[in-house]
């Protein structure tokens, strides 16, 4: 599954198109251009990284969910892990990543 996209800059035609949620996740709630150099380093894997756009979901990438991993994306944006419907954890520190379970 190709999780990657080309990022040129964040909008309706280099994100991802609409996508379900399947959980667990992360979601960024301030999109930044700093996302464009950070998202290209990180390892990939299955936990994907979803944003909202426009009132759409969108995926911008399926990253490694290594602490390590999520703490690097950590240093540039507000992070929320959501792990199921009614479920989500605010992370700002790497305690918090510690704390929700992702290694």
């Amino acid at each position: 599954m190709e999780c990657r996209i080309d990022y040129q800059s964040l909008n309706e035609n280099t994100a991802s198109p609409k996508v379900g949620r399947k959980y667990p996740y992360l979601s960024i709630s301030t999109v930044s251009d700093a996302l464009r150099v950070i998202i290209p380093i990180l390892e990939e894997g299955d936990l994907p990284v979803l944003c909202e756009y426009n009132g759409v979901t969108r995926r911008l990438a399926c990253i490694d969910s290594s602490a390590l991993n999520v703490q690097k994306l950590l240093k540039v944006t507000p992070l929320t892990y959501v792990t199921a419907p009614d479920k989500s954890i605010e992370l700002h520190t790497g305690q918090d990543i510690l704390e929700a379970g992702i290694c």
